[in-house]
């Protein structure tokens, strides 16, 4: 791949000598080259899924596969190459699961800046918000200021979004984060860090703060949250048989998996609530599942 890049940019360098060509460090082609790089190449490293990152640490921390990642980062810099980064927010590994992971990605970002990184772009989903929207915002401000204050700026995205509620929702997603990222590495989806325990906390949260804030906005934006909940409590409880039938290879198991796949689907039909679910993705919202469950079931094809 390299070699094709560096003679496809000695081609357009005879007409854009100031332009660069980036291409994507991704699954096979994230290992750097044993082949010198063209001046006007540039790399895109993805934190992919497969082998190369542990989804719930920062990219600082060598847990699980980031080591991986790590040293990739370090041959790539090493011939003198631009790096840039693509990450994932939403993913279909995970099923859109609440994913509170604000602190981690500002972590991210700025090992990413000391690294000589030039940008980054993280996977996103248009409809998707509630827990994802603290992402989304540690990202975007944090790549503009790479020393903006985490504390700070999580403080004034919660007054201004929940206003009395902030604090609830504060202690919401420090819960969801600290349960994360506490739990073993994870690089093939989301796992079991959704306890039923971290779950009765959550909703215990939302309640505290409907009660804190009844605007209607703010409930709106509180009923997304508390839907997420819901369907992260749904998917773990699938995920759970998954490993039963792992484990044991019983039919019944996989009959009683194919049902609770499909009570996600039309739970989230039942109960539309704009900004919870992710829709879209490899196959739609019953592919989405799909992948999450079959991370679990070695061996079995499809459900």
């Amino acid at each position: 791949m390299v070699d094709f890049a560096n003679r496809v940019a000695e081609r357009f360098c005879e007409r854009w000598p100031d332009r660069y060509l980036m291409i994507l460090g991704h699954h096979q082609t994230i290992p750097p080259p044993m082949i010198a790089v063209h001046p006007n190449v540039m790399i895109k490293l993805a934190c992919s899924p497969h082998g190369f990152v542990s989804f719930n640490r920062p990219l600082e921390d060598p847990a699980g596969n980031n080591w991986i990642f790590q040293r990739a980062v370090e041959g790539w810099a090493a011939t003198g190459t631009p790096l840039a980064y693509y990450g994932y927010n939403p993913h279909s590994s995970f099923a859109h699961a609440p994913f509170s992971a604000g602190r981690r990605f500002h972590s991210d970002v700025r090992w990413l800046h000391r690294h000589g990184f030039v940008g980054a772009e993280f996977q996103g989903e248009g409809t998707l918000w509630g827990f994802y929207g603290l992402n989304h915002i540690v990202q975007a401000r944090t790549m503009w200021d790479a020393e903006v204050d985490f504390d700070a700026l999580q403080a004034d995205y919660f007054r201004c979004l929940f206003g009395a509620a902030a604090e609830p929702v504060r202690a919401l997603h420090d819960a969801f984060e600290r349960a994360l990222v506490t739990h073993e590495p994870m690089s093939r989806g989301l796992g079991g860090f959704l306890s039923s325990e971290v779950i009765d906390s959550g909703r215990e949260l939302i309640r505290e703060a409907r009660d804190a804030e009844t605007s209607v906005d703010v409930q709106g934006r509180l009923n997304v949250l508390g839907a997420q909940v819901a369907y992260g409590d749904r998917l773990m409880g699938a995920r759970r048989t998954a490993e039963t039938y792992h484990r044991t290879r019983d039919q019944e198991s996989l009959k009683r998996l194919v049902r609770e796949r499909d009570a996600i689907v039309d739970y989230i039909a039942a109960n539309p609530v704009d900004g919870a679910y992710h829709l879209g993705g490899i196959g739609g919202q019953r592919g989405n599942i799909n992948n999450f469950l079959l991370g679990h079931l070695w061996g079995v094809d499809k459900i």
